[in-house]
């Protein structure tokens, strides 16, 4: 996982490989998801250091390489490799609209998930929104902001939104380290990497804390769930963790 982590995380952003399948209609939102630049922000994530450092092509790019070697080494049956790939195609589509919320920013977007929403209906079919929202059920579960969500998020949608996480991390402290080399008096950089460190150790605490809680809340939520689904959400339960687990410890 370490080696899957460092080798994507360093991807330039103009290295573009298509993340979409000939033909699919996501080709169409490919140059609106190259131009719109990620973390910016209001000062927290200075432009000198950050601006044009990535996109949301290479981005998802990324997520795809990274959900599929995780999927290739899952144990067969247990993750829904086209599923979980479709997820993290679409997962930042309506940011083609809303634009990036990098995490550090003060000036939060109220209603931002609704707002993201709105934007996934626009700019997704139907049968990919009711992924997207699949999606968000997993961020907002795994995020401790709704751990009775409904609809449950499949162990898919799980997965997806821990490799947006991974991604997230691994090319933040990427850049960093790019720009010290380039400007080792930099002071700003040991203050990112102490925001970006803690920021990493808290959300990776509320995954793994919810996830702890998983067995519970299938008991409480689906009492009668089939076996090779409750099965799957177990295997997923752990397989985050190992991974999240593995992220804390890799070093920045």
């Amino acid at each position: 996982m370490l080696e899957i982590l460092e080798t994507h995380a360093t991807t330039p952003p103009e290295a573009h490989f298509a993340p979409f399948e000939p033909g699919d209609y996501l080709e169409f939102y490919m140059q609106g998801m190259q131009e719109r630049i990620r973390f910016l922000g209001d000062g927290e994530y200075p432009n000198d250091i950050f601006m044009r450092k990535d996109d949301v092509l290479a981005h998802t790019h990324r997520c795809t390489e990274i959900a599929c070697d995780i999927a290739q080494a899952a144990s067969p049956g247990m993750i829904d490799t086209d599923l979980l790939l479709r997820l993290v195609r679409i997962h930042d589509i309506p940011e083609l609209i809303t634009g990036d919320h990098p995490v550090f920013c003060t000036n939060e977007v109220k209603d931002e998930v609704e707002i993201e929403k709105i934007a996934a209906a626009e700019l997704l079919t139907e049968e990919d929104y009711q992924l997207y929202i699949d999606f968000k059920a997993a961020e907002l579960f795994l995020r401790d902001r709704q751990r009775t969500v409904s609809p449950f998020p499949s162990p898919e949608a799980l997965i997806a939104k821990t490799v947006d996480l991974l991604d997230d991390n691994s090319r933040f402290f990427t850049i960093l380290r790019q720009h010290r080399l380039l400007h080792p008096q930099d002071e700003r950089i040991s203050v990112l990497f102490e925001k970006g460190m803690e920021y990493v150790l808290k959300e990776s605490e509320k995954y793994i804390t919810g996830l702890e809680k998983f067995e519970l809340l299938l008991d409480v939520l689906h009492p009668e769930m089939d076996k090779h689904l409750r099965a799957k959400y177990s295997y997923t339960a752990d397989l985050i963790t190992e991974v999240l687990q593995t992220y804390i410890h890799m070093p920045k």
